[in-house]
């Protein structure tokens, strides 16, 4: 089969970046966004990345014990399920969220520094954020993220290393820490006994 005098000049005469690069979906929000909790700021912070086939979203919540510090943060992995267009994008996982628990001792404690992961089955999270001004495209304004874990009692599922078969639990006080860090918090909710994880987000644009 031949191809067409017409159809062969129609391509000569195409420049050569609008056969290699095409836009897809101009007006859908893109980027990557950080949005903090309108109660605890950035103790409770939200970044939500939705880039072409990039979609994604980590949250991140701090708390003080005295002058140790406890950092936890959660993200999806493998996402179930994606949405996103002008105006917003929302992200879900319904199992295997990947959680990272951080403790920093403060000056005088002896205890050393501890970081324990997990991804445990019994584990779900949803985030999406939407930008509720027409005049300010891709800059959302608004966020909201839920993340509920089991991390097994004694947070025994968290684990400090690589090697699944070495544990990895954290230290009795490193779960005191954990629980005082968050002991007045309403977005956090952390049992050390029973290994409930419950964390809130209710954003907006820093």
């Amino acid at each position: 089969m031949r191809t067409s005098t017409l159809a062969v000049a129609v391509l000569l005469l195409l420049p050569a970046t609008a056969l290699a690069n095409h836009t897809v979906n101009p007006d859908r929000l893109d980027g990557t966004f950080t949005l903090v909790d309108k109660d605890q700021g950035t103790n409770n912070q939200l970044d939500f990345t939705v880039e072409g086939t990039e979609n994604s979203a980590t949250g991140t919540v701090t708390g003080n014990a005295g002058t140790d510090v406890v950092v936890i943060t959660y993200e999806t992995i493998f996402p179930d399920k994606f949405s996103a267009n002008d105006r917003g994008a929302a992200v879900s996982q319904g199992n295997q969220v990947h959680v990272t628990l951080q403790f920093f001792p403060g000056l005088g404690n002896p205890e050393p520094p501890y970081t324990g992961q997990a991804a445990p089955n019994q584990c779900k999270m949803s985030a999406k954020i939407r930008d509720n001004e027409i005049n300010d495209p891709d800059d959302p304004d608004k966020s909201q993220a839920r993340l509920r874990c089991d991390l097994g009692r004694g947070l025994s599922r968290l684990d400090d290393d690589d090697v699944p078969a070495t544990p990895g639990d954290p230290s009795q006080a490193v779960l005191d820490a954990v629980e005082a860090a968050f002991a007045a918090r309403k977005d956090v909710k952390v049992r050390t006994s029973t290994g409930l994880l419950q964390i809130k987000h209710d954003g907006e644009a820093p």
